[in-house]
């Protein structure tokens, strides 16, 4: 597993987890503190309120989890990858269909998590 795939289940990861304690140091490992995550129509800035976007998730789909579901791709500092967010019955809820996330750097480093940099920020789209 090359250093992206590891970090991209560590934010998966992240999102998974339901104490917030867990939640918050995989969030520290792959956001600076001042990252920022934007998914219209929501926006956080810093870790903790990434965090609370992922306890919104947990709360909205109760006992789901996210699973990746392609490999991670990467080019000039951007990465994208499939995923779903399955239920506690194994049934798929949301699933990124072909429509894969992408997720890029505001800075030229081409780093987009604290594994590859000291800060920086990421911005997702869909694509």
């Amino acid at each position: 597993m090359n250093g992206l795939t590891a970090t991209v289940d560590t934010y998966l990861a992240a999102w998974n987890a339901r104490d917030p304690a867990r939640r918050a140091e995989l969030i520290a490992e792959v956001w600076s503190e001042e990252g920022q995550l934007i998914d219209p129509p929501l926006a956080a800035k810093g870790r903790q309120a990434i965090s609370e976007m992922a306890e919104a998730m947990h709360q909205h789909y109760v006992d789901h989890h996210f699973t990746r579901v392609s490999d991670v791709d990467s080019h000039h500092g951007s990465l994208r990858f499939a995923w779903q967010l399955v239920g506690p019955d194994g049934q798929v809820t949301v699933r990124s269909h072909g429509s894969f996330w992408r997720y890029t750097t505001a800075t030229s480093t081409g780093c987009w998590a604290t594994r590859d940099c000291a800060s920086g920020t990421r911005r997702r789209a869909r694509t």
